[in-house]
Parts: structure tokens; C-alpha cells; sequence
């Protein structure tokens, strides 16, 4: 255990190759600006204990690495929270790992060169600065399966980046995604990306679903096992694309209500040769003669998709494709019993004594009897 409070001028490393490792708990009270510095050289800080600092950890220039398993805090009196400087240098955050920054500059900085970023815990960076995270020069991998929590965006600075979503749970991220090349989605979790993406030059949806919000302008590219969702989940919106889609495997998954439903709007042509359309029902009701566009292209649409999937055993859906550059939805009205068939609560004598009767008004065209 260190002694508690360190002051000015914090913990200081000269240059050289050195190591700061903590299973315990450290606190760094500096009035210097600098909580932790390493000074030039390949050093390494470590920590799977609690690590407070109320200033800049630096790690300084080299081929340096920020390993975490446990909590990091660096508190609001900090120009910056966590600077690794030029060189090669990796930052890991483990699946147990927590780290929150309040800065008044960007909350973890990397120099020149190609960096690594990973994330399987969870970060929250609160910060007055232009950039949350900003990875600087270099070919630089982002990638994360834990939470974001940002209040400003993550930069992938100059030259080709690389940004990875995966993980198998839940998650989203409000923020902008700024100069990352290119975006893949891996592993079968779900990511809801709310915030602009600028920058990039390709989206490969390889596993799991991804989300997109606003205006995207890169290239989409669907795997098999990849689900692009139109908007966030359980909500209705358009998602405005910017070129030719084509659509070869994978799945397009839109959410639909009695009045909407979420809208694909194509820049360009759309061609649909394959792909599944997953459809998520978020009423329990829809009208006996419900219909939605789903897709509109101000080019022209070819293909159709090789399957139409609901979420939801109450319904079913077929696509139209009458319209050159559209996609509509329509619901199939199938047998009233054949749906309480396939819900989940068991039908009863009575039940299906009732069903009887309301689809022998439905089909006599007395939909006021059934509302």
C-alpha cells in the first residue's frame, strides 16, 4: 500500500524501461499536474487493485502499455486523464476492469504510431475536452466488447483505423466515431450506434446485429451471420444511406407498429439478391389490411429478399415488390386459431370457440366486431 496522499509532484520515473504495478490501493494527491509519470522508455503500468489520481497519468513516449483489471479513477482536477505518448503502445482494459476519468482535455490520448485499444470492461470519461478518446497518428485497432459511457467522441486521428464492436451482450454508444476507416461488427451481441460516423470507408457486419442511426455514407457489407438494424431497437425511424446497397446474405431488421414502421432510405440503387427480412412487431395489434414501405431506393431496387421472418407468432408478412424502386411490407391475416396456436399461452375449449366466431367475422368483412 502507498502512502496516502502522494504530493507534488506526484509518482515520477526517469527514463529507462520501467514498471508500475498495483494490487492494492494507491492514491496520488498532486498539485503538479502530473499524478503518475513515466518518463521515455518502454515502461508499463499495471494495475489489478485501485488506483486513484486527482492528475495526468503520463506513461510517457516508447513502446509503453496501460494494462487494467481492476479500478482506475482519475479525478476532475486533470488536464488530461491517461496520455500514452509516441511509440507502439497497447491499452487493455479487462473484463473486470473499471476506469472513470473526469478531464478538462481529452480524456486518454495516444501519440504517433500504431496503437492498440481494448475494452472488455467498462469506461466512463466525462470531459471538457474535443475528444473522449483520440488514438493520434498511426494504424491504430480500437476495439471493444465493454461499455462506453462518453460524453465526447473517439477519434482515430490520421492514416487507416480500424474500429471492432464485439461482445455477446446488449450495448450501445451515443457518441461520434470520427476518422476510423473501417467499422466491423463481430461475435453475435448487439450494437446500437446512435452517434454520426465519419470518416469511414467501409461497415462489414460480420456477426451479431448492428444498429445505425442518422446518415451513413460508407459501404455496408452483410455476412451471413450479420443483421444490420434500421435504427435503434424497438423504436421506428429511417436510416439514410448514402449510395448503392447491395444486399447478398445476412439480415435487414426493421421494427414495425400499426401506424409505421422503419424506413430504409437509399441514396442510390438498392440490390437485394438474397438476405433475410427480419420483422419485430412492437404492437400487439396490427390492422387486417396493414401495409408499410420499408425500403425506398431513388434508383432503382432489383431482387427480392429469399425470406421474410416475424419476431412475433402472431404474424406473419410477405413482401411486395411492385413498385421499381420500393419495398412494401404486408401482413398475411392467417387463420385466427392457427396464431393462437403458436402463442405461447395454451388455448382453451372456449378460446377456440371464440376464435371461431372472430374469424368468421373477419372474413365476413365485420372488422367493427372484432376492434
Amino acid at each position: 500500500m502507498l502512502p496516502l496522499p502522494l504530493a507534488e509532484p506526484g509518482i515520477i520515473f526517469g527514463s529507462g524501461n520501467d514498471n508500475f504495478t498495483n494490487s492494492g490501493y494507491a492514491s496520488v494527491a498532486s498539485t503538479s499536474g502530473i499524478g503518475i509519470e513515466m518518463g521515455a522508455g518502454d515502461d508499463n503500468i499495471t494495475n489489478s487493485g485501485t488506483l486513484d489520481s486527482n492528475n495526468t497519468i503520463d506513461v510517457g513516449a516508447g513502446n509503453d502499455s496501460f494494462i487494467n483489471d481492476g479500478t482506475v479513477t482519475v479525478n476532475s482536477g486533470a488536464q488530461q486523464g491517461i496520455k500514452l505518448g509516441e511509440g507502439y503502445n497497447t491499452f487493455e482494459n479487462k473484463t473486470s476492469g473499471i476506469i472513470n476519468i473526469n478531464s478538462t482535455n481529452d480524456g486518454i490520448t495516444f501519440g504517433a504510431d500504431d496503437d492498440s485499444f481494448t475494452n472488455d470492461g467498462s469506461i466512463t470519461i466525462t470531459t471538457t475536452g474535443t475528444n473522449a478518446i483520440a488514438m493520434g497518428e498511426g494504424y491504430d485497432n480500437f476495439t471493444t466488447s465493454g461499455a462506453l459511457n462518453f460524453d465526447k467522441p473517439i477519434d482515430g486521428g490520421a492514416d487507416t483505423d480500424i474500429f471492432t464492436l464485439n461482445g455477446t451482450a446488449i450495448r450501445s454508444f451515443d457518441q461520434d466515431i470520427v476518422n476510423f476507416e473501417t467499422i466491423n461488427k463481430e461475435e453475435s451481441g448487439s450494437w446500437d450506434l446512435t452517434g454520426a460516423i465519419t470518416g469511414a470507408t467501409a461497415i462489414n457486419i460480420n456477426n451479431g446485429e448492428l444498429h445505425l442511426n442518422g446518415t451513413i455514407t460508407a459501404p455496408i457489407s452483410l455476412a451471413s451471420a450479420g443483421a444490420l438494424g434500421i435504427t435503434s431497437p424497438n423504436s421506428i425511424g429511417t436510416l439514410n444511406y448514402a449510395g448503392n446497397f447491395t444486399q447478398s446474405a445476412g439480415g435487414l431488421l426493421i421494427d414495425v407498429d400499426n401506424e409505421s414502421a422503419d424506413l430504409f432510405a437509399i441514396t442510390g440503387n438498392a440490390n437485394i439478391t438474397s438476405g433475410t427480412l427480419i420483422v419485430n412487431p412492437l404492437a400487439s395489434y396490427l390492422d387486417y389490411d396493414w401495409t408499410q414501405k420499408i425500403l425506398d431506393a431513388t434508383g432503382i431496387r432489383t431482387g427480392e429478399f429469399a425470406s421474410i421472418l416475424s419476431t412475433s407468432a402472431l404474424f406473419e408478412f410477405e413482401g411486395d415488390y411492385t413498385v421499381a424502386n420500393e419495398v412494401w411490407l404486408n401482413k398475411i391475416n392467417v387463420p385466427l386459431l392457427t396464431a393462437m396456436e403458436n402463442a405461447s399461452t395454451p388455448i382453451t375449449a372456449n378460446n377456440i370457440s371464440q376464435g371461431n366466431y372472430i374469424q368468421q367475422a373477419i372474413e365476413a368483412g365485420e372488422r367493427n366486431s372484432v376492434n
